[in-house]
């Protein structure tokens, strides 16, 4: 039996990334794929980017990857400001090796355990800005994934928990390891941190079997990440962004 664990959207939550990381060294996980978004928006761009390559982990790259390579998209509202913010702060954290690493990211993965061929990507194989919501139909997904020739399509982005048959194929968003939509709690010495961590679990015996998995995460020790970031609001800022993005996707 072969192990693969999806991640993705981790946005510098090296919190989270370390109880996800223990879980799968638990469960003896042999292969780790990364949706994207590894980096931006969090307390620990650095550390996330340490941690994934130590272990070995493959990954695509995600919009927010593309935030600390080209900057933020200009925005009008107080809350883009507080993001550049703190995109502009994360840069400044990584290392030139750091940057250089996102940057060789793929838009897209293919990766096979045992006959099981995988398409990984952020948000779609045409945009790693396209939602796929659970809601769209099925002739508008044939012409996001035309004639792949995959028995799994994996992406992210929405921070939603999907798993949805497409045709013969099966369509997986693990969620997000970073911050889950409405994962969002008080801590007493911060503003509203995600207080759970999500991710996928692929598993070949006698075919395939996907499994989602949510942990709670150490808020306190997030909160006293996050004290050293210019802008404390960061989760609840994200977490708007991303709701408003798939908000316009149905």
């Amino acid at each position: 039996m072969s192990r693969l664990a999806l991640i993705s959207d981790i946005h510098g939550n090296g919190v989270a990334l370390d109880a996800v990381l223990a879980d799968l060294t638990r469960r003896h996980v042999e292969q780790i794929v990364c949706l994207g978004d590894l980096a931006a928006g969090g307390p620990q761009p650095r550390e996330v980017i340490a941690r994934l390559r130590e272990f070995g982990c493959q990954a695509v790259r995600g919009n927010a990857d593309g935030w600390l390579l080209d900057g933020l998209p200009a925005g009008r509202s107080e809350e883009t400001r507080r993001l550049g913010e703190i995109v502009d702060w994360a840069r400044l954290t990584l290392a030139s090796n750091d940057l250089d690493y996102l940057a060789a990211l793929p838009a897209t993965l293919t990766v096979t355990i045992d006959d099981v061929t995988f398409l990984c990507f952020h948000g779609s194989p045409r945009s790693d800005v396209e939602s796929l919501p659970a809601t769209m139909p099925e002739h508008e997904l044939d012409e996001v994934f035309g004639a792949a020739e995959a028995g799994v399509l994996a992406g992210g982005h929405t921070h939603l928990q999907l798993l949805r048959r497409h045709r013969d194929r099966i369509l997986v968003n693990p969620g997000s390891v970073g911050l889950p939509l409405g994962s969002l709690t008080a801590s007493p010495t911060a503003l509203p941190l995600p207080a759970w961590a999500e991710y996928a679990l692929l598993q070949t015996e006698g075919g395939l079997e996907i499994s989602f998995h949510r942990l709670p995460v150490d808020v306190d020790a997030l909160a006293a990440a996050t004290s050293a970031m210019p802008c404390p609001t960061w989760a609840a800022d994200l977490e708007r962004r991303i709701r408003r993005w798939n908000a316009q996707a149905r």
